[in-house]
């Protein structure tokens, strides 16, 4: 037997308990009439076997994602999944529609007593309202749940402590907002749900089987991580939206249980090779002063490295002018960001300048600070406080290499 014979036996197997508890249900329906279930023993059986059924979409689920992993008919799979999922949604949806059926009365002497008391005292929804107009709070709003697996926890979480947990609707109400809220592809899973408050909770756990799955979610979210945007080039925005994602992808992962805290190595790699030559460059240089670099050293420095940007950016439309010669008036600019030189005003990096090499170490540093360099990496923009660049390579102060100057102790004096 071959392995995908061997997988399409197993999921027969789990598709045939979906039959059995349909063909339970059918004559649960013939028994009584309008599946009005009273008997407490066939509901405690019933509603054990719910429970039960409730833990098979996963067991299809994973059988079902090892075939369409080695098969070559990925439609023919892709439809077979769409057909298990629709009969399992809909046999779930009848045990919980015949247990909720059994409680109609008090349900209804329940939703008769809301009522009474709405018109004694208002509704509730109204009285809330007007809280939130005197608090001047904003509004919230929802966004529309289209099956993404990335944005799943987002709007879970949104939607439930906004309108699932909200004691102020009703079930219908809360119905309303739902369907509101899904996506068309998404509606589908419910559509076989008649519109009604004791639906409610039933469309509600359905959506949630089918998006609850945290193996496909923690999938995702990893394969996100593998699958970062590259930055280019040099971008405040870029490093701002890389470090986002990245944010994002570990936060949910954390809410699912995964040991995101022991990831540094491998996420510092994932980030590393998606930036721009001149950032990793300047990483490289940064983490060469830590024993072991850790995620928030690199996010911290990917923030710093980012306000940087955005400063030259923001300034880049500013000409920076210099004097051709004594008498000119006429002017030349440069954009900051690129190369240039403060003392010999040509397109390389000052310490790249073989003029100012010729100086001596005391001219050097008063030209660094005449021109506001920063003395650990000579560059503009920020302070050697704020540098990440390596520090002096022969006394390993904070200062450039080409700035630091020999001192003769006391003791080589008395020698």
């Amino acid at each position: 037997m071959t392995e995908i014979e061997r997988l399409v036996r197993r999921r027969a197997a789990f598709k045939a308990q979906i039959t059995i508890l349909n063909n339970y249900l059918n004559e649960l329906e013939g028994k009584f009439i309008n599946a009005n279930i009273t008997d407490d023993i066939i509901l405690t059986e019933l509603s054990q076997r719910k429970d039960r059924f409730i833990n098979l979409i996963e067991k299809l689920d994973e059988v079902q994602l090892q075939i369409e992993e080695i098969t070559t008919n990925f439609d023919v799979e892709l439809d077979e999944r769409t057909a298990f999922e629709s009969d399992f949604n809909k046999t779930l949806a009848r045990a919980r529609y015949f247990l909720q059926k059994s409680k109609t009365t008090n349900i209804e002497q329940d939703n008769d007593n809301l009522s009474s008391q709405r018109s004694e005292t208002g509704s509730d929804n109204v009285a809330l309202c007007q809280n939130l107009n005197n608090l001047k709070l904003p509004a919230i709003e929802i966004p529309t749940y289209d099956g993404d697996y990335d944005t799943w926890l987002e709007f879970r979480d949104t939607y439930e402590s906004l309108i699932h947990t909200n004691v102020n609707l009703s079930d219908i109400q809360k119905f309303h907002y739902l369907r509101a809220f899904l996506g068309p592809r998404v509606r589908e899973i419910i559509a076989s749900l008649a519109f009604s408050a004791l639906n409610y909770k039933p469309a509600w756990e359905l959506i949630c089987n089918r998006f609850n799955n945290s193996r496909i979610l923690k999938q995702n979210h990893v394969k996100a991580l593998f699958n970062l945007n590259q930055v280019h080039e040099e971008s405040s925005q870029a490093l701002r939206k890389l470090i986002d994602n990245v944010s994002k992808h570990l936060r949910d992962l954390t809410i699912l249980d995964e040991p995101t805290n022991t990831w540094d190595t491998l996420v510092i790699y994932l980030i590393s090779i998606k930036l721009d030559n001149e950032t990793l460059k300047h990483w490289e240089e940064a983490k060469s002063g830590y024993v072991n670099p850790t995620l928030d050293n690199l996010t911290t420095f990917l923030k710093h490295r980012a306000d940087m940007l955005e400063t030259l950016e923001q300034s880049k439309n500013s000409k920076r002018v210099i004097p051709r010669s004594k008498g000119d008036n006429k002017t030349k600019a440069f954009v900051a960001s690129k190369p240039y030189c403060v003392y010999c005003k040509k397109d390389h990096y000052i310490q790249n300048c073989e003029a100012f090499v010729r100086l001596s170490i005391e001219q050097r540093r008063t030209q660094a600070m005449k021109n506001h360099l920063c003395l650990n990496c000579l560059r503009l923009g920020h302070t050697s406080k704020m540098c990440y660049a390596s520090s002096c390579k022969t006394c390993n102060a904070r200062h450039n290499t080409l700035l630091h100057e020999e001192r003769v102790s006391s003791s080589e004096f008395l020698e």
